[in-house]
């Protein structure tokens, strides 16, 4: 005769198995009517993980999110399960979720590494662990982030390549760059200075790199470059040009351009613009007209 027994999954060392044979007939040797054998049971959890990121590309200055399953594969329960994720340098942890009851996780500040403690998990079950961060504004364009998530538990794993999967994902970059153009009056008299302030704005995702500002000048003979406040060379003829090597997202930057007016009585109309080196998707707000009076 042959019994089958399934051990349960979280029950380990040696099981005792007795067997006794009786009958209603006398037995004169009844020495060989019991057996007992032991059973050594060790554990064994086969864990895996995965992680996948969103969104991929990502734009510096936006939210870069790991989602990471951690399943076990069995036969046994898992004890104390530990997910390490280390964050690349550019991401810095906002968040986190966990499924199962009690999961939390940490950030080691010192090694930007996300630990996550999980608990048990019993064979065929799934923990999901989602992280949240933030991709620093400054990252160059097409920097790769590449991040590897590890899992390990008190239990035994008899198949530890899929204990470890890595995810990368690129970088993009995008600036919306805004310019306005005022000045300190609407109407000038002749012989007189306008005092034009060119603001330019980073609204962000991402740093600007190698902001141009540009402003054609009137004919010399309405009006001349006189000076400016922005550390920026005077014009080549009548285009003044001003660059920002780098405008931060979130950022502004003001420059006076002062003008000396030479004609009479007029109109003078005078139009700023903002490029970049970096991305703008957003077109609509890269120049600025300011009209004023002479008379």
């Amino acid at each position: 005769m042959t019994v089958t027994a399934k051990i349960h999954p979280d029950v380990t060392g040696p099981i005792h198995n007795d067997a006794r044979a009786e009958s209603q007939v006398f037995d004169p040797d009844a020495a060989d009517n019991f057996s007992s054998v032991a059973t050594e049971v060790t554990a064994n959890a086969d864990l895996a993980v995965t992680i996948a990121a969103t969104p991929n590309p990502v734009i510096a200055g936006d939210e870069l999110s790991y989602q990471i399953n951690v399943d076990n594969n069995g036969p046994s329960s898992a004890d104390d399960v530990v997910l390490t994720v280390p964050l690349p340098s550019r991401l810095s942890l906002e968040s986190t979720a966990v499924s199962v009851l009690g999961g939390s996780c940490g950030l080691q500040t010192n090694t930007n590494t996300v630990e996550c403690q999980l608990g048990d998990l019993a064979p065929g079950a799934t923990a999901v662990v989602t992280l949240f961060t933030l991709v620093d504004p400054s990252t160059p364009v097409g920097t790769t982030l590449s991040t590897t998530a590890s899992v390990d538990s008190d239990t035994p794993d008899g198949s530890v390549p899929n204990n470890s999967a890595m995810v990368s994902t690129m970088v993009a970059t995008a600036a919306d760059l805004e310019i306005a153009l005022t000045s300190d009056a609407d109407v000038y008299k002749p012989s007189t200075i306008i005092h034009y302030r060119i603001t330019v704005t980073n609204h962000g995702l991402s740093d600007a790199q190698n902001v141009v500002v540009t402003q054609v000048l009137p004919d010399d003979k309405v009006a001349r470059y006189d000076s400016n406040d922005g550390g920026c060379p005077p014009p080549s003829g009548t285009t003044f040009t001003c660059t920002i090597p780098t405008l931060k997202a979130g950022e502004s930057k003001t420059i006076q351009l002062n003008v000396l007016i030479r004609g009479n009585k007029r109109t003078i109309t005078q139009t700023a613009t903002v490029t970049s080196a970096t991305s703008d998707p957003w077109t609509a707000n890269n120049s600025d007209t300011r009209v004023v009076t002479v008379k």
